[in-house]
């Protein structure tokens, strides 16, 4: 997997409000047999259906295909982020504060790199996670991935 570039990041979000929809972020898998893109959008005060999803593929793969952001042949795919959605930017964290989450940091902080804890504060420098007890300061720029971790109350 790679990292969008800012042109197509910034393509695909104003392409998407655009139609009525939020960005939350995109990820690139580049495989022997072709490339994937995967788009994760989502309407704010509505569940986004398959047919928002389809609506929103048929829409960008021919605006992708005219503006050549993408080096090589790829297949589309638009979902919803899901329950255990990954966070993409420091206003996600922002949001989320007070979940549980997944990180992985692309350089170790005291010895490890993955951290499982709750947003305690965050802001768009960094991030305050309480990770069984203690807290842990980040920078944003640090952090890899982030992914929610589904809170479900019995």
């Amino acid at each position: 997997m790679s990292k969008p570039s800012l042109a197509l990041d910034q393509f695909l979000s104003e392409a998407i409000v655009g139609l009525g929809f939020e960005y939350v972020g995109c990820e690139y898998f580049a495989q022997p047999r072709g490339a994937t893109l995967q788009i994760y959008a989502e309407k704010r005060d509505a569940n986004i259906t398959i047919d928002d999803c389809a609506l929103i593929s048929r829409q960008l793969k021919p605006k992708l295909a005219v503006e050549n952001l993408i080096a090589a042949d790829f297949s589309l795919e638009v979902s919803s982020p899901g329950i255990e959605r990954r966070l993409f930017r420091a206003e996600h964290y922002i949001r989320f504060i007070g979940h549980t989450i997944k990180m992985r940091l692309y350089h170790p902080h005291n010895g490890q790199r993955n951290f499982v804890g709750k947003i305690v504060d965050a802001d768009n420098e960094k991030l305050t996670l309480d990770v069984n007890g203690q807290s842990h300061e980040f920078a944003m720029l640090d952090i890899d991935k982030g992914r929610l971790v589904a809170e479900i109350d019995i």
